[in-house]
């Protein structure tokens, strides 16, 4: 109930500016990318994972109908999640680089956020195999 919400809030309110704020916060995270340099195994996967994102943004503010943006909007709020979780884990271990940091943030970003990948198709596959579904049939 509440994730649905919270996910239905972003697709619907949160990119109500356009994509700005997530433009900001997609910036953000590449600037970590770059800070992280020296550490390239978690700066690429981040940066994929961050190119997919700004993909699937682009799709939500493309997205012509709302139910389609609304049929995806869980996974897309996940896949956010996902990412931003990266992104602050790798950005605590650049600025206390301790082995501890460092491991924490190379297991979540090789074994955490590759789902994310699964979650941005996931949110642009529009409204069309949700409503694909009878739910009479189903509970038959």
């Amino acid at each position: 109930g509440t994730n649905g919400i919270q996910a239905m809030d972003l697709v619907g309110r949160k990119l109500a500016d356009g994509g700005a704020a997530a433009e900001g916060l997609l910036a953000e995270m590449a600037a970590t990318v770059e800070a992280a340099s020296a550490h390239e195994d978690m700066a690429q996967a981040l940066a994929a994972a961050l190119s997919k994102l700004k993909g699937t943004t682009r799709w939500m503010l493309d997205a012509s109908e709302l139910n389609d943006r609304f049929a995806g909007a869980t996974p897309y709020l996940r896949a956010w999640g996902q990412t931003l979780g990266a992104h602050y884990l790798l950005k605590g271990a650049l600025a206390d680089p301790t082995e501890e940091r460092l491991a924490v943030a190379r297991f979540y970003i090789h074994q955490i956020l590759p789902q994310m990948h699964a979650h941005a198709q996931a949110a642009t596959a529009g409204a069309a195999p949700l409503y694909a579904l009878d739910a009479e049939k189903l509970s038959a």
